[in-house]
């Protein structure tokens, strides 16, 4: 499974922004942002299947690829950070 690390989520709409080259069996994915005392305001890994992606709202990028805005809420937790 492809692992990706991302270092801020969206705030505004509480979501983790992936690009379109999103394998089949799906992603795990680490939250890295840390909150002021420096734990980790997102302490889990998480997967993200390649449906659920692929069903979540695009922004189109000025390099023509396209960004799924996937809600954190939506992922599955798979295990915790340490």
């Amino acid at each position: 499974m492809k692992k990706i690390e991302i270092k801020e989520p969206m705030w505004k709409n509480r979501s983790v922004g992936m690009r379109e080259n999103i394998p089949k069996e799906g992603v795990e994915i680490r939250i890295l942002h840390r909150q002021k005392d420096g734990k980790l305001t997102f302490p889990h890994v998480y997967h993200c299947s390649r449906s659920l992606a692929l069903s979540s709202p695009k922004k189109y990028m000025l390099d023509g690829k396209i960004l799924y805005m996937v809600k954190i809420e939506d992922l599955t937790i798979i295990g915790g950070l340490s």
